[in-house]
């Protein structure tokens, strides 16, 4: 694995769809996503007509492999996600603060963001009910 013909080919067929995880941190089963969007806005050659294949697979013994055929105008959709862009310009939280809003001491409107396009944590389900640690995000301007 460090050889380097092992290095060039890696960089060459799989380094554009680590620039966005590596950013992001360990999204679990969200890293496939991730990665795929960080190929289509890192990868310099057009891969309109091109196969991508996806797979992940989780801690227990099930996989997926999903084989997609990038269509002529992937650039323009992608364009919208603008994950880099977004990522390049986010605050890394402090363990202090994460801690906090994962337990529900820092309301979701008091997040710290550099962004006005995010999605967004509405709600942790409340201690005591069947909800609860439940997260609900949605995408907010």
């Amino acid at each position: 694995m460090k050889s380097h013909w092992f290095l060039d080919s890696f960089e060459e067929k799989i380094g554009s769809s680590t620039k966005a995880p590596e950013l992001v941190g360990n999204s679990y089963s969200a890293s496939v996503f991730v990665g795929l969007d960080s190929i289509l806005e890192n990868d310099q050659s057009d891969l309109a007509g091109q196969n991508v294949i996806l797979c992940g697979y989780g801690s227990g013994s099930h996989a997926i492999i999903q084989a997609n055929v990038l269509s002529e105008w992937y650039r323009h959709e992608v364009k919208k996600l603008d994950l880099m862009d977004r990522l390049r310009t986010a605050r890394k939280l402090t363990i202090e603060e994460y801690e906090k809003i994962h337990r529900g001491e820092i309301s979701p409107d008091q997040w710290p963001s550099n962004s006005r396009r995010m999605f967004r944590l509405r709600s942790i389900g409340e201690r005591g009910t069947p909800t609860e640690g439940d997260r609900e995000y949605a995408f907010a301007e």
